[in-house]
């Protein structure tokens, strides 16, 4: 072989591994954006009710936000209606699904309340907690 085939060779395989390593470099930076968030990055940002007590009803409407880097699959806003006396009159969960960084969320939910119902508590699960 020449030397300027020999120097064109080269160059071919110093190229093809430059492109392989920027393709990997590339492909796990893209990993590291696609990463999954969970439960413990969802916050709720507010939330209010109205409590319905002809026909013992309290209606949730609220807001979730994704406070992470990670898009998070699905998530379980759990309800909870409390009487004066702080005990459970009535219970009742929402899921939300697909969650991107950023973003928020609203939901709405409407819970039987067995008894008085005085306060409204919202909390945010993984989808595998839920009893």
């Amino acid at each position: 072989m020449t030397k300027l085939k020999l120097m064109s060779v080269r160059s071919g395989v110093s190229i093809g591994l430059l492109v392989v390593v920027a393709l990997s470099v590339a492909g796990s930076s893209c990993l590291r954006r696609a990463s999954l968030g969970t439960a413990e990055d969802v916050v709720v940002r507010r939330y209010r009710y109205n409590i319905d007590e002809d026909r013992n009803l309290v209606r949730v409407f609220g807001e979730v936000s994704n406070t992470g880097d990670g898009h998070v699959p699905a998530i379980v806003v759990k309800i909870v209606v409390r009487d004066r006396r702080y005990n459970k009159t009535g219970e009742n969960i929402i899921t939300l699904e697909n969650i991107k960084p950023g973003e928020r969320r609203t939901f709405s939910q409407t819970v039987t309340s067995h008894g008085g119902a005085s306060k409204v508590e919202c909390q945010v699960m993984e989808p595998a907690d839920v009893e």
